[in-house]
C-alpha cells in the first residue's frame, strides 16, 4: 500500500526547511538540493511541490505578509488615539522567529531579479495597509478625537513605512531589546503629540 503524505503539512514543512537554507546560505547561494537536504527529503520529491526556488520564495512571502496584515489590520475601530496607537505598536514587536523572514526577503529582492507580479503583489499589501490605517485615522477625525486637518490617506501609507522601516532595522541591524524598544516608546509618543487635539494631551 502506498504511503498516504498530508500534502499540505508536507508543503508547510518544505517551506519552514525553505526559510531556514536561506537563512543559513543566503537566497541567492540556496539550490534546491540544499532545501531538500534541509527538508530530509529527495530532491525529486521535492519537486512534486514546487519546481524552482523562486516559487518557493513566492509561497513563503506570501504566507509571511497574509501573516503580518492579519496582525497589523486585525481589528476595526478604534474609539480613542491611545487604542489606535497601541495596536500599532503590537504590530511592532514580532517574535523572533517571525524576524528572521526580513534578511531572506532584502537578501532576495536586493538584486531586483525577482518576478514583476511578486513586486506588485508586495507593493499591494503595503498598499492594503496604508489604506487600513488611513480609514481608522479618518474615522478618529469624523469623531472629533484627532487632529482634524491632517491628511488620513499620506498619514495612513507613513505609518505603514514607519512599521515597515521599523521591523526591517530590528530584523536587519540586530538592535539590542531595550534599544528598538525605547526607538517604538519615542516613535508613537511623536504620532500621539502630533494627531493629538491641542489641550487633550
Amino acid at each position: 500500500m502506498p504511503k498516504i503524505v498530508d500534502k499540505e503539512k508536507m508543503v508547510k514543512s518544505i517551506m519552514e526547511s525553505a526559510l531556514q537554507a536561506f537563512i543559513k546560505h543566503g537566497f541567492h547561494k540556496t539550490t534546491m538540493d540544499k532545501i531538500a537536504k534541509e527538508a530530509g527529503i529527495a530532491k525529486g520529491t521535492l519537486y512534486l511541490y514546487f519546481d524552482s526556488k523562486q516559487n518557493l520564495l513566492h509561497s513563503i512571502i506570501t504566507v509571511h505578509f497574509e501573516a503580518f496584515n492579519k496582525n497589523l489590520t486585525g481589528k476595526m475601530h478604534f474609539d480613542s488615539l491611545d487604542s489606535l496607537l497601541s495596536h500599532i505598536e503590537e504590530g511592532l514587536f514580532m517574535s523572533e522567529e517571525e524576524l528572521q523572514f526580513f534578511p531572506v526577503f532584502f537578501d532576495a529582492f536586493g538584486s531586483g531579479s525577482e518576478s514583476k507580479n511578486l513586486t506588485q503583489e508586495i507593493s499591494a499589501f503595503f498598499d492594503n495597509i496604508g489604506k487600513y490605517y488611513a480609514q481608522q485615522l479618518q474615522s478618529l477625525i469624523d469623531q472629533k478625537i484627532i487632529n482634524t486637518h491632517i491628511n488620513p490617506m499620506a498619514l495612513g501609507r507613513a505609518l505603514t513605512c514607519m512599521l515597515d522601516g521599523l521591523l526591517m532595522h530590528k530584523s536587519l541591524f540586530d538592535l539590542s531589546d531595550s534599544h528598538y524598544n525605547a526607538i517604538v516608546k519615542e516613535t508613537i509618543n511623536l504620532y500621539r503629540h502630533g494627531l493629538g487635539i491641542e489641550g487633550e494631551l
